[in-house]
């Protein structure tokens, strides 16, 4: 190995190293010569294979320059393990006579350039080393900027499909989602909140969810959540909204703080569960319970307190019957008997409420029974109560107990009658329906099938929530003392139940 320096003295500025690999001394010699005459050039030589190894084990060389073929490695043989060994390495070729394809194949085997002996000027040879230098810069730093851009594009694409899936993922959930920003101001909404709420993206942007705000939460309950998200902590509750169309709803909702690169909150997420329907049915059920034990309670009292009016209208009978009626005492039995009759009306009731009383059903015209009941009542409601009948002529008969189908309509028409007790319109309307299983969960005790249906409708003073869940509860009544028993609506309730139907009330 001969190492020399051409050019500049040490310590000029960088120089360019340049290691000559050949087993030819004369071409050793005529390289040197031509770099001698240039400055900024250090020229390192190697003549043999442990030259050549020890000067790329020590590295920093800018170009290599050799002969093709050189200490037995075959025609690219070295040229190979040089881009093997250090790829960043420009590999320049000086070959003498050989085929015109030679040059095409060292550059496909990584050569930088490929040089005829006879072309080699030594006047020229510093810039073209210097020229293929900075052309090999240039190639590897493309190369290197290719690789990166196709590393940034796989990893953009990468992110942009974790993001499209986040964003199917958001999009197909079932449960709302909503992201605001630190002052609450709402920045995008998944499909199940538009569902939710009625609200588009486009009208909820820009907006806060004060626009769902029912005013059935007090203040407090929006301090404590504005507290613990403003905190960094996580707020679960249920809330009681309004839809866009005025409906209200209740929802379970969730709200995380989300926290920038910094740690600082940035952002909310809310979920929220639409728990309106598991809400409604379960106080159905807590309803269908109530009023189950209270039948049965109503039942056995009603059972048992009818065996003692049994035995008082059976003595009072015989002391009647014992009687003239001139007598004096016979006007005192007669007000035991009418009293005992009154009190056992009152226990065929609670037993119509307990579904423990005997019916006997048959095929029946519901049109005519209203029809018939209707003349009836025009007396009991009075003529400042204008009725209107309102029967569907498609309507199947019905299998029922006429009486008790009658009771029912004068129950629910005197209870009709005591709300407007200046005058209305009472409807009373027969059509035939039909339930498929999606209606179901609308009606309590409803089941799927073709039915015959009895509205009646008044235009009366309105009932509220609380009053709702208690109408048919017995004894139970608004009206003032004497003024009813409370036992006209569970009487309703409990014959339409018997015969396997069931009572939907709607008020305003």
């Amino acid at each position: 190995m001969k190492a020399q320096i051409a050019g500049n003295a040490a310590g000029e500025g960088k120089r360019t190293r340049v290691l000559y690999v050949d087993d030819t001394p004369l071409d050793v010699d005529r390289i040197h010569a031509a770099l001698e005459r240039a400055s900024g050039f250090e020229l390192c030589t190697c003549t043999t294979p442990a030259e050549m190894e020890g000067c790329m084990a020590r590295g920093g060389w800018d170009i290599v320059v050799t002969e093709l073929g050189v200490f037995g490695l075959g025609t690219f043989g070295l040229l190979d393990r040089i881009r093997e060994s250090d790829p960043k390495i420009p590999v320049a070729i000086v070959a003498g006579a050989g085929p015109d394809d030679l040059a095409a194949e060292a550059i496909r085997h990584g050569a930088v350039e490929f040089i005829r002996k006879s072309d080699v000027d030594p006047r020229s040879l510093p810039r073209l080393l210097r020229h293929l230098i900075d052309k090999h810069r240039l190639a590897w730093g493309n190369r290197l900027l290719e690789q990166d851009q196709r590393r940034i594009e796989g990893q953009m694409m990468a992110t942009e499909e974790r993001l499209r899936l986040l964003d199917m993922a958001a999009e197909s959930a079932s449960n709302g989602i909503v992201i605001t920003d630190r002052a609450g101001g709402i920045l995008w909404t998944n499909a199940a909140f538009v569902r939710q709420t009625g609200y588009t993206r486009e009208e909820t942007a820009g907006k806060t969810p004060r626009i769902l705000k029912s005013g059935r939460q007090n203040r407090a309950v929006y301090d404590a959540l504005w507290h613990a998200i403003l905190g960094g902590n996580t707020w679960q509750g249920e809330m009681v909204n309004r839809r866009k169309d005025g409906s209200l709803f209740t929802e379970e909702m969730t709200i995380t703080p989300l926290r920038g690169a910094g740690g600082e909150i940035t952002h909310f997420i809310g979920i929220s569960v639409d728990v309106s329907e598991e809400r409604r049915l379960r106080s159905q059920l807590a309803q269908a319970v109530k009023m189950e034990s209270i039948g049965q309670l109503a039942g056995g009292i009603a059972h048992d307190f009818n065996n003692l009016l049994q035995a008082i209208l059976g003595y009072a009978e015989l002391l009647r019957s014992g009687l003239k009626d001139e007598d004096p005492r016979a006007a005192d039995v007669d007000q035991i008997r009418a009293a005992a009759r009154q009190a056992a009306d009152l226990t065929r009731q609670l037993l119509a409420f307990s579904r423990r009383q005997l019916i006997k059903t048959e095929p029946l015209d519901l049109n005519a029974v209203v029809q018939g009941t209707a003349r009836l009542l025009k007396r009991v409601i009075g003529e400042h109560i204008r009725m209107d009948l309102q029967l569907a002529d498609d309507l199947h008969p019905i299998l029922a107990d006429p009486g008790q189908v009658e009771s029912v309509i004068m129950n629910l028409a005197a209870n009709a009658r005591d709300a407007m007790p200046d005058g209305g319109r009472l409807t009373l309307a027969t059509r035939t329906v039909t339930f498929q299983e999606r209606d179901l969960a609308c009606f309590a005790d409803a089941r799927s099938g073709r039915f015959a249906c009895l509205s009646v409708t008044d235009t009366g003073v309105g009932m509220d929530a609380e009053i709702l869940s208690h109408i048919f509860e017995p004894f139970y009544t608004t009206k003032a003392i004497g003024k009813g028993t409370g036992l006209g609506l569970s009487t309703v309730h409990g014959v339409v139940h018997q015969h396997g139907g069931w009572v939907h009330v709607y008020s305003e």
